[in-house]
């Protein structure tokens, strides 16, 4: 009994998964922000704002031995950042309102006039780092309310009067600042990522469904190879249908998601699960039933990649595995639609075009090998 190769293939078996876990968490862990996107519109152009503008371009690290680095980029006006910021160009914002300098400069009269900026947060881009940029801005208008006191104080003193009451209360906090959050996720916090596995693992199934079905039709007659790949595709096309249109129903029915473009987004996971199905339908083609491994693999280190932005992620998953990962497609695009009220057709439309035409592409290419080499399907 104890000559039975699965008595030890169960230890081996469970120090592997175990292994393969902990490795899947490691872009998680000790996670630093590099190169983060944020930008600044000056509408006052005054001398105190111009000294802002400089003080937050030199201002490019924060946060000590892992320090978070910042890339600043000055946006001519609020109509050319809103654009901006539905292509997710930007985390956040910071809005010198006009006549700013001026208002400043009442600060030490009996009629102050609090100078104003808005502060705005693209939430939908990024909810983590939407809450770190709404802090780190927080942080900068403490050190401007700063300046600007000790400014105004130093004015007094040099002068040799005291401070009136009112005007020491209005320096407390001297800018008026208003937060605007852009693109706001907390109706639908989880949206965008619920539809990954469930279109994932469903059109992982579906795909090894339609590999098995399509043995029966024998594959050492040319003929009959490529109509078994042609009713394969066919097939897969109508089950990507209903599995989008499913999978977003499930999400509003169950998590009480309601979308603005239910059909848009619909059509848009229809084209992910088709495209992904073909994805299995081509990788099994050539590897047969071992390749599932390899998909079940893909969703255990993806998951952990995806939920993290790339400027957190490291040189090596940001240049290496993040863009060959095919699901990033799907919750670039979900979240585009679900966020940005997107299109159906964007940049990661095409992608998901091209991880289709890949699985297709792999098909075909099995079809026209020699049939003696032709055995695995």
């Amino acid at each position: 009994m104890l000559k039975n190769k699965f008595w030890g293939l169960a230890i081996i078996a469970g120090v592997i998964a175990s292994l393969l876990l902990v490795v899947a968490q490691i872009p998680a862990t000790h996670t630093t922000v590099k190169n983060l996107p944020l930008a600044v519109v000056n509408e006052d152009n005054g001398p105190v704002s111009a000294t802002m503008v400089t003080k937050l371009e030199n201002f490019t690290t924060t946060g000590g031995k892992n320090a978070t680095t910042i890339k600043w980029t000055t946006v001519k006006s609020t109509k050319v950042l809103k654009k901006a910021m539905d292509h997710q160009k930007y985390y956040g914002a910071l809005i010198i309102k006009s006549g700013f300098s001026a208002d400043v400069a009442t600060l030490a009269t009996k009629k102050p006039t609090q100078p104003t900026v808005n502060i705005v947060i693209n939430q939908g881009k990024n909810a983590t780092i939407a809450t770190a940029v709404t802090t780190l801005f927080n942080k900068l208008l403490t050190s401007f309310n700063t300046a600007i006191a000790t400014q105004v104080l130093a004015s007094f003193t040099a002068q040799n009067q005291a401070v009136p009451a009112t005007i020491a209360t209005n320096l407390l906090q001297p800018i008026k600042a208003t937060t605007i959050v852009s693109h706001e996720t907390s109706a639908k916090p989880t949206a965008a990522a619920s539809f990954f596995q469930p279109l994932w693992i469903g059109s992982l199934l579906a795909g090894v469904m339609l590999f098995l079905a399509g043995r029966e039709f024998g594959w050492h007659n040319s003929r009959k190879r490529f109509y078994a790949t042609g009713l394969q595709v066919i097939i897969a096309g109508v089950t990507a249908l209903i599995l989008g249109f499913s999978t977003t129903s499930f999400t509003t029915w169950i998590m009480d998601y309601h979308y603005d473009n239910y059909l848009t987004l619909a059509l848009y996971a229809s084209l992910a699960a088709f495209a992904f199905i073909n994805l299995v339908l081509g990788v099994l083609s050539w590897t047969g039933m071992a390749g599932i491994p390899l998909f079940a693999l893909m969703m255990l280190f993806a998951l952990p990649i995806l939920q993290l932005a790339p400027e957190m992620l490291t040189y090596f998953y940001k240049s290496w595995v993040y863009p060959w990962l095919p699901m990033r497609f799907l919750l670039d695009g979900t979240r585009g639609i679900i966020y940005y009220h997107a299109s159906f057709w964007t940049h990661t439309t095409v992608g998901l075009i091209w991880v289709m035409l890949s699985g297709l592409l792999l098909l075909v290419l099995k079809n026209l090998m020699p049939k003696s080499k032709n055995k695995l399907a």
